[in-house]
């Protein structure tokens, strides 16, 4: 009789404290993706892209820290650039690197799949990008990069998110 009751009482204890762990990791889910939302819709995020899939050829992981930020107005790439390029522009220090305001800005939200949509186009000195960016409220993005000089490529990675 001890021994079920012993067995019992453990059940429960156990039973509460995958409760509470269950109940803190969906807490720590929805704060996050308050966080991701927040930065979205005031247009103030970085991204941290840590994969490139070049049109030809296999997914490339990234080995140093590159990103794309936004500012409200403009944006500042500093990516890398694996596919072929049409022309060239001479003395170029190559990749995606540009600090340049955004144009034809537009942000959808898909509540069915809790990402947003950004899409924009910018000009820099050698090129026209257009750049189709997802991210999910989970934190995780995706980066599709086009150009008029250049072969389309593709990023994934992950939002950065304050501290607070």
């Amino acid at each position: 009789m001890k021994t079920k009751f012993f067995l019992v009482m453990g059940l429960l204890v156990f039973a509460g404290i995958v409760w509470s762990q269950n109940e803190s990791r969906q807490s720590k889910a929805a704060a996050k993706e308050a966080k991701v939302k927040k930065a979205v819709e005031t247009e103030r995020y970085r991204l941290i892209l840590d994969q490139a899939r070049p049109m030809r050829g296999n997914m490339i992981p990234l080995t140093s820290e590159y990103t794309l930020t936004i500012a409200q107005d403009s944006a500042i790439s500093y990516l890398p650039y694996f596919g072929r390029a049409y022309s060239a522009p001479i003395g170029s220090e190559g990749g995606i690197k540009f600090s340049e305001p955004v144009l034809e800005k537009k942000t959808t939200f898909n509540a069915k799949n809790k990402s947003f949509t950004v899409s924009f186009k910018v000009r820099a000195k050698e090129d026209t990008y257009r750049f189709f960016v997802s991210i999910w409220l989970n934190g995780t993005t995706t980066v599709s990069v086009t150009s008029n000089n250049r072969q389309a490529i593709d990023f994934s990675g992950t939002i950065e998110l304050p501290d607070k």
